[in-house]
């Protein structure tokens, strides 16, 4: 899991508003509830694609705008410190041993062209991709598997407990030969490896020149190399001319811009000053969509977006009281208000992921007075919620929540907070509900274990925080994470979603999208699922007229 710092959105000045209706752009109006997709989105199970196929042109310069500052470029630091504009541009320098593609599930092969898994689940052979160079020359081998992982499974690592410290150690027979072996079978182990902070580093170089150098200007075997970073301004990259996928990128190169501010975001790409940008508001989709310069292209993300309760105080520790706050809880109200009808609404208690159950009913909505009739408090109680302050979506959420709840008697009082304030104290257990901005809480591969895992069998989390034992959930999250039976797994998963669903540790809202606004010249522009990062190296831009 990945609690990732985003830009917040915030309204739109009016000076905008007046730009848009100058340049032609439609205002939404009252009863058209949602926006849609534009008709040239290839949207699959795993990702989306914006104007897919037609025949690709080479060359041209990408300019996007991240909503976020990244701290590091380096997958070797992103160990300890990932998060998504880290994510955004690494994934454009670097590869891992399989990787995701739009329209996939599974991982497909990348610096491994195959892999083999021994009969007990606890032994994965690695065949690596013969005659690979990093950009600057050096050699792609076994031992940068094997130091890289040693990474990943350190104590250093921020992923060392939900994803590498299964490893017991990694073992290199020849050059193109890695053999990784875990302490328990783990299926989902693999998935682990597509994710963008196991990206594989040159052992020679970071030992050389030493890590902190490294990361300043780190170097890797994917489609575009670092040729300038101006720290809290923009990435600039370049073709890698011998990255190993013949004829890729067909980008000359890349700018990645820190623009945090929503406003200059979206007039950028309208104005052509940019070719995409990220993180769209979501009153402004339909806007963009009527504007006739660029689509939003609205992509599945392994986000959720839920009311966080602390459930070692009451009465949040009582099962009936969370299902009287879910069931209070107008969802479909909360996406059109705060999401312009365009996210979905949950059906179950974790992001979603392969094995989503789409079947499963998702949480009661029996009368929320009737349920809390039934517990310690039935007369109601008073409480309060913890929010972003500047975060359009938050606000709303909250203020439709505080009315709806105090329906049954829940008086609710809003306090606004940074986001910093608001993280540390839902990790210090100081809150009584928190709601974090949307796009904060992401898996990171596209599988179900590792929040299943750290949201029911996670003591040194407390269950992520929420202070709830769930034994039935703890049972079937254990069994699920290391079956090797591919229809077992899928089964005990089902299982667990609709369990948890009626023993809620959170209050589920909705699936919070990936929005992205392109500008008609590109194409290929896509979106992943985990991490909610974009692949480049297949994006091309029309010359312009």
């Amino acid at each position: 899991m990945t609690l990732r710092g985003r830009a917040c959105a915030s309204f739109f000045a009016p000076a905008l508003a007046v730009m848009l209706l100058l340049s032609g752009c439609g205002a939404a109006r009252g009863g058209d509830h949602g926006a849609r997709q534009p008709a040239d989105v290839l949207s699959g199970a795993w990702g989306a694609v914006l104007r897919p196929g037609g025949t690709p042109e080479r060359g041209g310069t990408l300019v996007v705008d991240q909503s976020g500052e990244p701290k590091t470029l380096s997958p070797y630091r992103m160990m300890e410190a990932p998060g998504t504009p880290e994510l955004q541009v690494g994934a454009q320098m670097f590869d891992q041993l399989v990787e995701y593609r739009p329209g996939w599930f599974d991982p497909q092969p990348g610096l491994a062209t195959s892999w083999d898994v021994s009969p007990d689940g606890l032994a994965y052979t690695f065949h690596l991709r013969p005659g690979v160079t990093f950009s600057n020359g050096m050699p792609f081998t076994s031992a940068d598997v094997q130091f890289t992982l040693d990474h990943a499974r350190g104590p250093d690592s921020f992923f060392r407990d939900s994803l590498y410290g299964v490893i017991t150690g990694i073992h290199t027979p020849d050059p193109l030969t890695a053999v990784v072996t875990l302490e328990r079978p783990t299926p989902g182990f693999v998935y682990s490896l597509g994710n963008i902070a196991a990206s594989i580093v040159p052992k020679a170089l970071v030992e050389s020149e030493g890590a902190a150098a490294f990361n300043e200007h780190p170097v890797g075997t994917g489609p575009f190399m670092l040729n300038e970073w101006i720290k809290d301004q923009e990435a600039d990259l370049v073709r890698n001319p011998t990255h190993w996928r013949a004829g890729r990128p067909y980008l000359d190169g890349l700018k990645i811009r820190v623009t945090p501010n929503d406003n200059t975001r979206i007039l950028n790409v309208l104005s052509g000053t940019s070719d995409v940008a990220d993180t769209v508001p979501f009153p402004q989709i339909k806007t963009i969509n009527a504007s006739g310069r660029a689509s939003v292209l609205v992509g599945a993300g392994g986000d959720m977006y839920v009311i966080w309760p602390n459930g070692a105080k009451e009465p949040f520790s009582e099962r009936v009281v969370r299902q009287a706050l879910v069931a209070a809880t107008p969802v479909k109200d909360i996406n059109e208000v705060a999401f312009g009808g365009v996210a979905q609404i949950m059906n179950t208690v974790y992001p979603k992921a392969k094995y989503w159950n789409e079947a499963a009913p998702g949480p009661s909505r029996e009368n929320g007075r009737a349920l809390l009739a039934r517990s310690s408090v039935p007369d109601g109680f008073a409480t309060t919620i913890n929010i972003v302050g500047t975060d359009q979506p938050s606000n709303q959420v909250a203020q439709i929540v505080q009315q709806s709840w105090a329906a049954i008697g829940v008086k609710v009082t809003i306090q606004r907070m940074d986001n910093a304030t608001l993280g540390a104290r839902w990790e210090a257990g100081d809150h009584d509900l928190t709601i974090f901005t949307p796009g904060a809480f992401s898996t990171d591969i596209p599988v179900d274990d590792e929040f299943a895992t750290l949201m029911f069998d996670s003591p040194a989390t407390d269950n992520l925080h929420t202070y709830l034992d769930n034994p039935t959930a703890a049972a079937l999250t254990r069994r699920a994470t290391t079956t090797l039976d591919e229809a077992e797994r899928k089964r005990l998963f089902d299982r667990l979603q609709v369990v948890t669903i009626d023993n809620p540790p959170v209050i589920p809202l909705v699936y919070t999208p990936n929005r992205a606004a392109v500008g008609n010249r590109v194409h290929g522009f896509n979106y992943l699922m985990a991490g909610s990062y974009w692949r480049l190296d297949e994006v091309w831009k029309e010359a312009e007229a």
